[in-house]
């Protein structure tokens, strides 16, 4: 059920959860002040997020320590386009080109003892909300998973 709330908070409500879990990584909120309520519903949403945190937590985790572990998660909105957007960037392994085109695949999996479904949820809770997923490098390291929504005009 889709209404409009606070994407910011939802955010934070995933982001303080995985701080508390895992005392050994930095999470960091950027959050757009001015974002406008977005349509959404908050329960999938949290859902989603805490998939694509969770999936960071692992990949921050497996790294060789040679950069900090951190994961940050950062909302943007583009008044022009009406578009809100939700990152989340971690300095984890990252993912190989080779499999980039299959992660929402259902049962693809690149991890031991993965269900191969987190990422294949978080597609479809996104599309259940109108919204894209798209994945790109971070650089020097790492992901990035950007979700974009619309924004219904008041």
């Amino acid at each position: 059920v889709l209404r409009p709330d606070d994407l910011n908070r939802v955010a934070m409500e995933v982001v303080a959860l995985y701080r508390q879990a895992h005392a050994d990584i930095e999470y960091g909120a950027d959050l757009c002040e001015g974002m406008p309520p977005v349509e959404i519903d908050a329960a999938q949403m949290n859902q989603a997020l805490a998939n694509l945190l969770e999936n960071a937590t692992t990949a921050v985790l497996e790294q060789d320590g040679a950069m900090p572990k951190r994961i940050t998660v950062r909302t943007r909105y583009d008044q022009e386009l009406k578009i809100a957007s939700i990152e989340v960037e971690d300095t984890g392994c990252g993912i190989k080109a080779s499999v980039k085109d299959r992660i929402f695949e259902p049962y693809f999996s690149t991890k031991k003892g993965g269900t191969g479904l987190g990422l294949v949820i978080v597609n479809r809770i996104v599309t259940d909300h109108n919204g894209y997923i798209r994945v790109r490098d971070n650089i020097p390291r790492g992901t990035v998973f950007t979700i974009e929504l619309p924004v219904k005009e008041s």
